[in-house]
């Protein structure tokens, strides 16, 4: 009996052949043995129909009986649950549970077959959903991935209550991301992924919750946005941009006024530092080399030969002294 729905070659499936086997010849041998010890001892006692009794429990009853006992000894692996139904049907009953496993378990031959076996480690299942209507009516797609298991506690409601469990995972992720999204303004969508898959989660657990499915996390990869409307948010992020920088440049130019505004008040409190002031900046052209003719008013002339005179004399003070002593 192959009710199995684990492919062939599968080690736990030849594990489970080979205690099959070893079970198998064990009942063999525990029946063989004595009835063909008996068989030696009163061979020459036995009629016709002692033989055949004989041959038909040794050669035909004995190996069926151990293929059907033997049948009944089933396997799973750790990560692995078997749903058992009995005559068509689920029972989840003392004697008669409808999930068995991890380990050996046994199986009621002919009456009862292994309808699934059912891994409970994690999954992941990656979404799309397109087109996509936000609060602020634009169309936006958005893709992801879903981390999923099966209860362990609850393993048959995967295999009684939906057909394609996977794909069924995946539906519900398509229609959570829609809902999410749908409830957002579109710069929420791009900017607060984890609002977004936070609420996919809650959504999709009140919907799964019903097939023995756990939502463990749920990931938001990408938003994207239709070509005609990538170029309108640029052109607005290029806008906020730009204003952004005329506003910073017009900031700094008020410093700067404000700044030359209060020198003017000085320079015109003290015309003097004023005139220091335009003579350091003619002396500051000269010094670069950028003309070699400057033109200045006259008082600024005057002002700049009294400071000239008052240098040279400091300068000729030491050597003038010099040559009084000798």
């Amino acid at each position: 009996m192959n009710d199995d729905p684990r492919p062939e070659d599968s080690p736990i499936r030849a594990q489970e052949r080979n205690v099959r086997i070893a079970v198998a010849l064990l009942i063999i041998a525990t029946v063989n043995v004595p009835l063909w010890i008996l068989y030696g001892r009163y061979a020459n006692v036995l009629t016709v129909m002692e033989w055949v009794t004989y041959a038909f429990v040794g050669l035909i009853a004995t190996p069926f009986f151990a293929w059907v006992l033997a049948s009944a000894f089933r396997m799973a692996e750790e990560t692995e649950r078997a749903v058992i139904y009995f005559l068509g049907r689920y029972l989840d009953k003392k004697l008669l549970p409808g999930v068995r496993g991890p380990g050996v378990f046994f199986i009621f031959p002919f009456f009862e077959t292994v309808k699934q076996i059912v891994d409970v480690r994690d999954r992941a299942t990656p979404w799309q959903a397109a087109e996509t209507q936000t609060k602020d009516q634009l169309a936006v797609d958005s893709q992801g991935v879903t981390f999923w298991r099966i209860d362990p506690e609850q393993p048959d409601l995967s295999v009684t209550e939906v057909q394609d469990l996977r794909g069924g995972v995946r539906l519900s992720s398509d229609l959570a991301a829609k809902d999410a999204l749908g409830h957002v303004s579109l710069d929420d969508a791009i900017s607060d992924r984890t609002a977004i898959a936070d609420a996919m989660k809650n959504s999709m657990s009140e919907l799964v919750d019903r097939w023995g499915v756990e939502i463990i996390r749920v990931a938001v990869s990408d938003v994207v946005l239709p070509p005609d409307l990538q170029k309108v948010v640029s052109s607005t992020a290029q806008a906020k941009y730009d204003a952004a920088g005329r506003l910073e440049s017009a900031q700094k130019e008020e410093q700067i006024a404000e700044a030359n505004l209060r020198a003017a008040k000085i320079y015109e409190q003290n015309p003097r530092a004023w005139q220091i002031r335009q003579v350091n900046a003619f002396l500051e052209v000269f010094r670069e080399g950028r003309t070699s003719t400057i033109v200045m008013p006259t008082e600024m002339a005057g002002v700049l030969g009294n400071i000239m005179g008052a240098g040279a004399a400091l300068h000729e003070t030491p050597g003038a002294s010099a040559e009084g002593s000798g």
